[in-house]
């Protein structure tokens, strides 16, 4: 119940971006102004070119991503790892690599320019982040007892599947690399766990 509570809120999101995306200007003046505001605001936080219509394209896959690894992946390690490259990784690729990639920028074919700033900030916030909620979920129980959790073989699988997600981002096209990150992140992932380097990735206990 709890995954698919997530899972519906995330949803939610996707709906009312498709909808402020589609607005007609007439529609948009017809919004409260408290609410005109607020649509003001994510335009310029999430929408590269400041128009509405770009909320179809990375923010609402990054929320379509978010809502299927919730619904298949819930606590598992695993999840964990995807998030902190997704959450952590991909959110400090951009920053760091417009403020230290000048000199270090390149172009994979007509995608948008990365640089290697950008790709070890994605790896680095991949890493802090596995190490810091994971800690918070072995606390918590959900890997089971600590004492029995393997979290040296753990924190090599986060290292190896941080790596294979900052691939994704540097291959992936600026508005799709959040699918790109949890691509590359998630099947590294499971060929760690099918291989029985680290089978415990894809398990939880709520």
């Amino acid at each position: 119940p709890g995954r698919l509570a997530v899972a519906s809120i995330l949803m939610g999101f996707l709906f009312a971006f498709a909808f402020i995306a589609h607005m007609t200007d007439h529609q948009f003046s017809r919004l409260p102004s408290l609410l005109a505001v607020r649509v003001r605001r994510l335009e310029r936080a999430c929408c590269r070119s400041g128009k509405r219509i770009e909320l179809m394209g990375g923010t609402f896959l990054y929320c379509a991503v978010l809502a299927q690894l919730v619904v298949f992946g819930w606590t598992s390690p695993l999840n964990i790892i995807a998030f902190s490259v997704l959450f952590l990784g991909d959110g400090l690729a951009d920053p760091v690599g417009r403020t230290f990639g000048r000199g270090m920028q390149y172009r994979v074919g007509n995608f948008g320019t990365k640089s290697l700033p950008g790709n070890v900030a994605c790896f680095a916030g991949g890493m802090a982040g596995s190490y810091m909620w994971g800690r918070l979920f072995l606390w918590a129980g959900h890997w089971g007892p600590p004492s029995a959790f393997d979290w040296d073989r753990y924190m090599s699988a986060a290292a190896m599947c941080s790596v294979a997600g900052s691939v994704g981002e540097a291959l992936g096209p600026p508005e799709a690399d959040n699918v790109t990150i949890m691509l590359f992140c998630n099947l590294f992932g499971y060929f760690l766990a099918s291989s029985g380097y680290a089978p415990f990735l894809l398990t939880t206990l709520g």
